[in-house]
């Protein structure tokens, strides 16, 4: 860390008059020293600073975050560290332009953003000081900021071939810079139908599943990724989604039958468990075409679990 930076830190602990909390997620990556370095002299040079580490099984690489929507596969030094330690404090967390408040209030489901940077780049720090002020100002954004050049790895997967770069959804990208108000309008006009199951997932941990079955029935679409969270090994996330489709079952039938092929698509590569709850589901959805595969399923499968699973649905059906 440069003095410049210490004493930029010095500073912001000065005149800081509550606790501030952030999290370090540490993971078997050797990398996790470099995040964990950083917080702790953080730590040191901003005495109420409060360290806490943390692991997430959904995460290989390590992390720096902030509050629950911000998080950074990144060292956060140079001309990116004083916006950083603004986003650490309610008070100073960046605000978004007045202009984009109604859009940012109409945007009602989860979009992850992810930026990647890199040290030396001009733009990446004009990047995050205008896409920031946006999450803070929306609760269903959540932004993840990695440095391409600390995380190679992570860039090649995403096919980064130079920085900035933004991600939305895992889908739509921008490379170089993109205006605030660019990205809010497509962020609002966006196909809701293409939501990633990472954002599903989310909404369900959060308790909000409902969003999703309202969502769906309001616009008599499936959500493409759906099927993904009801065959999701995580017990929580799957129950919640078989939630979600029981009331589509209810309210619109024709609508959740449209799961049904789907689901069967997954049920080859399924766990023994999750087998046992899409035949569940096939029974809860009448799926009459789909009986004599599940008599078929009969013939050779010995688990005693399964079978019974199979019997029942075929009782419904």
């Amino acid at each position: 860390m440069a003095p410049s930076d210490e004493e930029r830190i010095r500073k912001f602990g000065e005149a800081s008059s509550t606790t501030i909390p952030l999290a370090v997620g540490i993971t078997e990556d050797g990398r996790s020293d470099q995040l964990l370095s950083f917080a702790r002299r953080l730590g040191e040079l901003a005495e109420r600073v409060r360290i806490r580490t943390e692991t997430d099984p959904h995460s290989a690489l390590p992390f720096l975050e902030v509050g629950s929507r911000i998080r950074y596969h990144a060292v956060p030094v140079g001309p990116g560290l004083e916006i950083f330690l603004d986003s650490l404090l309610p008070d100073t967390a960046p605000k978004p332009p007045a202009r984009l408040k109604d859009k940012l209030d109409s945007i009602a489901l989860p979009v992850e953003l992810s930026l990647f940077i890199a040290p030396g780049c001009r733009y990446c720090p004009t990047m995050v000081r205008g896409i920031l002020p946006l999450v803070h100002g929306c609760e269903f954004l959540r932004l993840t900021i990695t440095d391409a050049s600390l995380f190679p790895e992570a860039a090649e997967s995403s096919n980064i071939r130079s920085v900035p770069t933004l991600l939305m959804n895992s889908s739509m990208r921008w490379t170089g810079a993109v205006e605030p108000d660019q990205l809010v309008e497509m962020i609002v006009t966006r196909d809701w139908s293409h939501l990633p199951a990472s954002s599903l997932e989310d909404m369900i941990v959060r308790g909000d599943a409902a969003s999703l079955s309202s969502g769906m029935l309001e616009r008599n679409r499936i959500l493409q990724a759906f099927p993904e969270v009801l065959v999701h090994e995580t017990f929580t996330v799957r129950l919640g989604a078989m939630s979600v489709l029981e009331e589509l079952v209810e309210k619109n039938p024709a609508l959740a039958s449209e799961v049904a092929e789907p689901l069967w698509d997954r049920y080859e590569n399924a766990s023994e468990t999750v087998k046992g709850d899409i035949l569940y589901l096939l029974g809860e959805l009448h799926a009459q075409d789909l009986a004599p595969r599940i008599r078929g399923i009969l013939q050779g499968e010995t688990n005693a679990e399964i079978r019974e699973a199979a019997l029942e649905a075929l009782e419904k059906l």
